[in-house]
């Protein structure tokens, strides 16, 4: 992480977790020029699932958004939400 990044993130009064492995055979993320694509993060705790269930079961509307997935009966660990993205680099 760049030093500005970093220090924006401890001036807000954030501490980041430490970035766990994947949980199956498949790449956490990938930059390809400046798109970083981030795939499968779940709700991590202390190494733990943070939260449990279904997601309009626990969100109610706030969980509705644009999905890169569906169609999954469940999540690893029974975890709410699964969170893809796709951030645009700036130098």
């Amino acid at each position: 992480m760049r030093d500005s990044i970093r220090q924006r993130v401890q001036a807000l009064g954030l501490t980041l977790p430490t970035p766990s492995q994947p949980i199956a055979n498949y790449i956490n993320h990938v930059i390809s020029r400046n798109p970083l694509f981030i795939s499968g993060q779940i709700p991590l705790l202390g190494g733990k699932p943070a939260y449990v269930g279904r997601l309009g079961e626990s969100l109610g509307d706030k969980g509705r958004h644009v999905r890169t997935a569906v169609g999954v009966s469940s999540l690893p660990g029974g975890v709410a939400v699964e969170v893809d993205a796709v951030f645009e680099l700036q130098p």
